[in-house]
């Protein structure tokens, strides 16, 4: 490199592990990132309903799952014809 910055972590190359990763790096199996994914949106999608769960009365949260219920189902619809539509000028 000319004129360009210097390596990341300073002058020294980092000390290889096990797997050619970097000490501390190599020892846990990796994640698949789908399944990380779907654990992050799992626990997110957990937490808000616990939140809202706090905020609203009994019939109102009832109502708000029976909404978030009808959603889920129209979701696939509504991707499916999410390209369909023409700008008009």
């Amino acid at each position: 490199m000319r004129g360009g910055r210097p390596p990341m972590g300073g002058s020294e190359p980092p000390i290889m592990g096990e797997g050619n990763f970097p000490d501390g790096m190599g020892e846990r199996p990796m994640m698949n990132k789908e399944q990380n994914v779907e654990d992050i949106q799992k626990k997110a999608a957990e937490a808000k309903k616990k939140k809202i769960k706090k905020i609203l009365t009994p019939e109102q949260y009832a109502k708000w799952q029976t909404e978030q219920a009808t959603a889920r189902q129209k979701a696939p619809q509504m991707r499916m014809h999410k390209g369909n539509h023409t700008n008009k000028i």
